[in-house]
C-alpha cells in the first residue's frame, strides 16, 4: 500500500500509469512466501479529476425598491454540510467566496439562499473553474417566522410590526406599510423552493 500526494498545476481530468515489468524483482517486494516468486501483477492506470480554484458570487434581489443589500444571508449546498453566511451590497451582489475542495469542476450542485423574512430559493449550477455567479433572482417576501411557508402566522407578525421598521419592511422605507403587506399577500401560502 502506498500513499501518493499530488499538487495540481492545472484542473481537469488526468491519469497515472505505472511502469511495470512482469517477473522483475527490482521493482517490488511483493513475493509469495511459499514459492518465493514475484506475485505483483500489472497495476491498472489511475484516472482522476483535479479540482481547480472554484469560487462563487451570489446575486439576489428584493422584490421592490433599489436597495438590494442583505445582511446575514445563509447560503448552503443541500445534501452537504457546507454553509456560509453572506452579506450583499446595495446591488444585491456578494463578495467572491472560495469553495472547499469537496466541490468538483463539472459537477452540478444545488445551492440555496435563506434570508430572514423570505422564502428559501434554490438553484442548480454546474461548477466551472474560476468564478461562478449564482443568480437567485428576486426572493419571495413574507415568511416572517422562517418556517418555510407564508401564512396567517406571518400576517399576524406583520400586523404587530405595522408602521415600525422591522423584518417585514420589504421596500426598505423604514416602516411596515401597505406595499409590504401587498408583497406578503401576493406570496400567501407559497413555500420554500425545492428542486
Amino acid at each position: 500500500m502506498a500513499t501518493v500526494v499530488f499538487r495540481p498545476l492545472v484542473s481537469g481530468n488526468s491519469s497515472l500509469s505505472f511502469k511495470y515489468t512482469a517477473g522483475a524483482t527490482d521493482d517490488s517486494n511483493a513475493i509469495s512466501l511459499a514459492t518465493i516468486q514475484d506475485i505483483l501483477q500489472q497495476p491498472q492506470s489511475l484516472t482522476f479529476s483535479v479540482a481547480g480554484n472554484i469560487s462563487i458570487r451570489i446575486s439576489v434581489r428584493r422584490p421592490i425598491g433599489s436597495n438590494h443589500a442583505f445582511t446575514g444571508l445563509r447560503l448552503l449546498a443541500p445534501n452537504t454540510s457546507w454553509t456560509q453566511t453572506v452579506n450583499t451590497t446595495n446591488t444585491g451582489d456578494s463578495i467572491e467566496i472560495q469553495l472547499p475542495d469537496t466541490f468538483i469542476i463539472g459537477n452540478s450542485r444545488q445551492f440555496s439562499v435563506d434570508a430572514t423574512g423570505y422564502l428559501r430559493k434554490t438553484i442548480s449550477k454546474t461548477l466551472a473553474d474560476g468564478l461562478n455567479v449564482l443568480s437567485f433572482g428576486t426572493l419571495s417576501a413574507g415568511d416572517l417566522n422562517d418556517d418555510g411557508i407564508v401564512n396567517n402566522i406571518d400576517l399576524s407578525q406583520m400586523y404587530e410590526d405595522w408602521y415600525v421598521g422591522q423584518i417585514a419592511d420589504y421596500n426598505t422605507n423604514g416602516l411596515v406599510d401597505t406595499q409590504d403587506h401587498g408583497l406578503l399577500i401576493n406570496n400567501f401560502l407559497k413555500e420554500n423552493e425545492v428542486l
